[in-house]
């Protein structure tokens, strides 16, 4: 080794440092690790700055969530604003066919002669002549009655007429608790719920007692305004049950209809 490294003019092998080859190879080395790492930070800072939000949501940045939540939002907010109007349009149909099916009832009341027969007096001279007959003619038409819109003392006035003020009070206690009943059930069918979905503060109390206290509510309306259409038809488009209804109309009736046929008697005799 010695003799080669001696005989080597300029030798290739440098006895005290590294070869030439060994210079050459680690230059090369550098050249491409330059080259490389060149080459990778072109290709990273377009994924970082470009992509923007992937790169931020593989960092867990904030603004992406965001995004996220707002339109997580924004789309609560639609389906509420869809929820009102297929309300308000729900409403406004079962009002509309209501206010047609009541009318269509009083004008066929009206048409076949109904109403007619009722305020003429007629009505009370068959329940004269005709017996139990007449007593359930009676209370058939009182049904038909209460539904198109006629006022229920109207009929207390003809049972009191022909039977006098204790058997036209019963008579007419009788035929009133079937009439509220089936106006309630026809009201109801057509128009649902329509006053539970309103929003005006002062319904809303009014409301909220009814919900809270039905029986009682309903017992002290019919001790104010009896059979009055109004109430008939506003406290069966409420959320009351029909259970409730009928046990506060039939209670809250007694009086009324006992003092108005008295009433009644005394002032027609």
């Amino acid at each position: 080794m010695s003799t080669l490294e001696s005989n080597s003019p300029g030798g290739l092998i440098a006895p005290d440092g590294p070869s030439l080859s060994d210079k050459m190879i680690s230059a090369a080395g550098e050249v491409v690790q330059k080259v490389s790492k060149s080459t990778l930070g072109e290709g990273a800072s377009p994924t970082r700055e470009g992509g923007g939000e992937a790169a931020r949501s593989m960092d867990g940045d904030e603004p992406l969530a965001d995004s996220s939540e707002e339109a997580r939002e924004e789309g609560r907010k639609q389906e509420r604003k869809e929820e009102r109007r297929a309300t308000v349009t729900n409403l406004v149909v079962r009002l509309t066919a209501l206010v047609i099916v009541l009318g269509g009832i009083y004008f066929a009341a009206k048409f076949f002669g109904v109403i007619d027969y009722i305020h003429s007096g007629e009505l009370q001279r068959y329940m004269v002549d005709a017996g139990w007959t007449g007593v359930a003619v009676f209370c058939l038409v009182y049904c038909v009655g209460v539904v198109a819109h006629i006022p229920g003392l109207v009929f207390v006035f003809a049972a009191v007429l022909a039977y006098g003020p204790v058997g036209g009070g019963t008579v007419s206690l009788l035929g009133g608790i079937p009439a509220v009943a089936i106006t309630f059930l026809v009201v109801r069918a057509v128009g649902g719920t329509a006053l539970a979905h309103v929003k005006n503060p002062y319904m809303r109390r009014v409301l909220s007692h009814l919900d809270e206290r039905p029986i009682r509510s309903i017992l002290l309306l019919r001790l104010v305004f009896i059979m009055a259409p109004g109430v008939n038809y506003g406290l069966a488009i409420t959320k009351v049950k029909f259970r409730d209804y009928l046990i506060g109309s039939a209670i809250g009736l007694i009086i009324p209809i006992a003092v108005s046929s008295f009433i009644i008697d005394y002032i027609w005799n």
